[in-house]
């Protein structure tokens, strides 16, 4: 998409740097992290799990991100011994 694209259609693009956020401030981070856990967990937010696949399938996983094949969260299940 061109900037012509974005500045004549009124579009903006947003977004954050987790990482350098959380080096600045990372107890800020930490409850913003637990408030969202405690939505989730309460069913306040849900969140659309498109499927749950064990840790082997990762490259398959990560592969349609990258692709942007990919509708909703997968869930990588690590399996205890």
């Amino acid at each position: 998409m061109s900037s012509n694209t974005l500045w004549f259609g009124g579009i903006g693009v947003l977004g954050f740097n987790l990482g350098a956020l959380s080096a600045a401030d990372p107890t800020l981070v930490g409850s913003y992290l637990r408030r969202a856990l405690a939505l989730v967990a309460s069913g306040e937010v849900t969140v659309h799990i498109a499927e749950q696949v064990p840790i082997q399938d990762a490259p398959r996983v990560l592969a349609a991100l990258r692709a942007a094949t990919t509708v909703g969260k997968a869930v990588l299940i690590h399996q205890l011994p």
